[in-house]
């Protein structure tokens, strides 16, 4: 981190873009995140309970990491060896891992970054097709918010998630 602050990077790495106010750990704010709607957002996915419970109580948060090649988000779990991330490049597809943990990958991309967040999305095939399209914003109380629209078979459903950085 002090290298990139004086400019001492190698020429061979990439240097952060404009969401770099995005960048860093990010913990989950429970009572702020519309819980009742992530259960929702599950249940259209098919996902069972147990696999539901699971999720919330192992994803603890957020880390993001954003370069001239697109953004990285790693999800901060209580597993220390288990830590998920997803990736993301400007005009440029790319696939990940299915959220659901389903067989076939999520087609992603990088939809648009700015001075005032990011916006990606994630398309999927095979079993319960669906998409979803988060847009990663800081609040005025410096929170992000994560603001998920998501489409499965037919159903819609807006999901909002509240991360406050980690001292």
């Amino acid at each position: 981190m002090v290298f990139a602050q004086l400019g001492l990077l190698p020429t061979a790495w990439p240097r952060r873009t404009t969401t770099t106010m995005l960048h860093g750990r990010w913990r989950k704010d429970y009572k702020a995140s519309d819980m009742s709607s992530l259960h929702r957002a599950m249940k259209a996915m098919h996902l069972s309970r147990f696999d539901s419970a699971a999720a919330i109580r192992v994803l603890k948060g957020l880390e993001i990491c954003s370069w001239e090649d697109g953004v990285h988000v790693g999800y901060l779990t209580t597993v220390p060896f288990y830590k998920p991330v997803e990736r993301f490049r400007p005009h440029e597809e790319t696939t990940n891992a299915r959220r659901d943990r389903r067989s076939g990958p999520a087609r992603c991309k990088l939809v648009r970054t700015g001075a005032d967040g990011m916006e990606v999305e994630l398309i999927w095939d095979g079993e319960y097709p669906g998409i979803i399209r988060e847009e990663f914003t800081i609040r005025p109380d410096g929170r992000l918010e994560v603001k998920g629209r998501l489409s499965v078979e037919g159903r819609d459903l807006i999901v909002t998630q509240v991360y406050e950085r980690y001292p």
